[in-house]
């Protein structure tokens, strides 16, 4: 039921960033200067599914489009940004026969016992260099399908507040550099992306937890908003109250 909450409130928040962003001239202003847009600002359309970078497509005269990845968060916490299969993440970003087995392992290890880390100390020196070639990649790939015509969204539900950036700049100002959460032993990337497994019990799902098939164990790719804020919020081009 969670994750039907959580799909829930995604449908909600681009509905509202939908049908609440035409009604602020300066923002749609703000947009089109940011990006070279000339023509009126039409209509937005709700396009987005559970697989889908783009959640609303801002349309514009002369057919220009501009696609806009919304998120919501309610005070501190993580919004999840995409997830995967291991198979699928091994495949996109290139992980040796090899280090796509150890990283099975180490996924199922932490379903077995969830308090364990789900990279151990003795593993981190290895880990840290994989993901570090690949970080920039795995940050634009989880965010992004064409930056150079995209906005990041992010909607303060309590304070009902949208807070709107660059995709392109979003994309640069997240650094490379790769840290350990103190709390999971998951991977941390330019200080607000972290990798870990997905969890949860599936609680429809016949399959054991241990089981590679079981969604619980795929990866899972998130933004942890109190970070993101307190390192990139003056970057953000424009914001709205609802």
């Amino acid at each position: 039921m969670r994750g039907n909450r959580n799909a829930y409130r995604g449908s909600n928040v681009e509905i509202l960033f939908k049908n609440s962003v035409g009604d602020h001239p300066r923002v749609i202003k703000t947009i089109q200067d940011a990006f070279g847009i000339e023509g009126r600002y039409l209509i937005s359309m709700q396009t987005g599914g559970e697989t889908a970078k783009c959640d609303v497509k801002m349309s514009f005269a002369g057919d220009r489009t501009m696609d806009a990845n919304v998120k919501a968060y309610k005070g501190k916490g993580y919004n999840q940004v995409t997830r995967m299969p291991i198979d699928t993440f091994a495949e996109r970003f290139d992980l040796s026969q090899a280090e796509r087995s150890e990283l099975k392992d180490l996924v199922l290890s932490k379903s077995a016992n969830t308090k364990s880390l789900l990279f151990p100390q003795e593993t981190r020196q290895r880990w840290k260099q994989i993901f570090e070639v690949r970080a920039k990649r795995i940050v634009s790939n989880a965010f992004s399908a064409n930056p150079s015509r995209e906005i990041l969204v992010l909607y303060d539900a309590c304070e009902s507040v949208m807070r709107i950036w660059k995709m392109k700049d979003v994309l640069k100002l997240i650094g490379s550099d790769i840290q350990f959460t103190s709390r999971g032993g998951n991977i941390m990337i330019g200080g607000c992306i972290v990798f870990q497994r997905k969890g949860g019990n599936g609680q429809r799902v016949k399959l054991a937890k241990t089981d590679p098939k079981h969604p619980g164990n795929d990866v899972q790719i998130k933004l942890d908003i109190t970070r993101f804020l307190g390192l990139f919020d003056e970057k953000k081009i424009t914001n709205y109250k609802i």
